[in-house]
């Protein structure tokens, strides 16, 4: 007996393959017959036949600029230039840290970004951690004519506030020393860093000019991030009376200490540290409380700093672990022990 055709209308294809260039009527879809033997070359005649999504729609769809994404974009590039790159960049820094502005807006970089005078003059002035600073050049303050000269960026200057790794010759227009009344300081770093910093003994600025502090631990805006998982209490006094250590602050509010000659700042001038979530860990020199398991061992936050952790050496703080990568500098914590990134401030 003769076995009859299986027979597919187009309808019950087009649901399997939609979107597909033409949509026949329901009626006359319905009427149309395609025997099995057919049926292979129906389906790569439809398939290869279905059009792209438009431009502009689905997961590949073009999205309008984000504005605060694109300020920050921008602050970060500044703020390596500024702090780090400028002479592997190959823009001309002052002893005091400034660059021109008109000479800086011709860097690749910021060629490839558009920036504008306008543009980073907006930067500048909503960066919530005022990061930077933008003068007007002593001939331009002096011009007979300001307005001419108010548009042109050759005739100002702009340098990062604080967190340089370039060595400045001159910084007295850059920091001021810290007053006498200020007398306690706070270095806000993460639970990595915190058990290196144990296994070694102090803080250290590393690849900077400056180990990072700020005045108070609430309502903070400059030298330690929002963030921060652990608090070191140094007091200034005593760093000051016997390990002559000197004390700075910056335009935008951040203390700065380069700390000994080796740039490092013992742990005997640290009142105690506390963890934001675990209360006191480590006072008067001993440890208070020991770090729970599941935050041992773990890695610097990434994104606004650079990681680098190497083998370390033991001790309460445990050993160094691998981090991530990121941007930014260096902050070394101990010869033998980790090598963590600073997590800029």
């Amino acid at each position: 007996m003769p076995t009859t055709p299986r027979l597919f209308f187009a309808s019950t294809i087009q649901s399997a393959l939609i979107p597909t260039t033409t949509i026949l009527p329901a009626a006359a879809a319905a009427s149309i017959a395609i025997p099995t033997r057919a049926l292979p070359f129906v389906l790569k005649q439809m398939s290869t036949t279905t059009p792209r999504a438009p431009a502009g729609s689905g997961n590949g769809a073009s999205r309008p600029p984000n504005p605060a994404s694109e300020i920050r974009t921008i602050s970060k590039a500044l703020s390596y230039t500024l702090r780090h790159g400028a002479v592997k960049e190959g823009l001309a820094l002052q002893d005091d840290g400034y660059a021109n502005v008109g000479e800086l807006l011709q860097l690749p970089k910021f060629r490839k970004m558009s920036l504008t005078f306008e543009k980073l003059r907006q930067v500048v002035s909503e960066n919530d951690k005022q990061r930077f600073s933008l003068t007007p050049t002593a001939a331009t303050a002096t011009a007979t004519e300001p307005a001419a000269t108010a548009e042109d960026p050759h005739t100002y200057l702009i340098r990062a506030t604080q967190g340089h790794s370039l060595p400045l010759t001159n910084t007295s227009t850059l920091l001021t020393p810290l007053p006498p009344n200020i007398t306690c300081a706070v270095h806000g770093t993460f639970y990595p860093a915190y058990e290196a910093i144990l296994a070694c003994g102090y803080l250290s600025r590393m690849g900077r000019t400056h180990i990072h502090l700020a005045t108070g631990e609430i309502g903070v805006k400059s030298g330690m991030r929002a963030d921060a998982q652990v608090l070191f209490y140094v007091d200034v006094g005593r760093a000051r009376r016997e390990g002559g250590v000197e004390f700075w602050i910056s335009e935008n509010g951040v203390v700065l200490t380069a700390g000994d000659e080796l740039g490092r700042l013992g742990l005997e001038f640290v009142e105690r540290v506390v963890s934001k979530s675990l209360g006191v860990l480590w006072e008067g020199g001993s440890v208070v409380k020991e770090l729970p398991q599941e935050v041992r061992g773990g890695r610097m936050p990434v994104g606004k700093g650079h990681v680098k952790m190497g083998r370390g050496g033991g001790g309460k703080g445990g050993r160094g672990r691998r981090g991530g990568r990121g941007g930014g500098g260096n902050e070394d914590v101990g010869e033998g022990t980790s090598r963590i990134g600073v997590v800029d401030p």
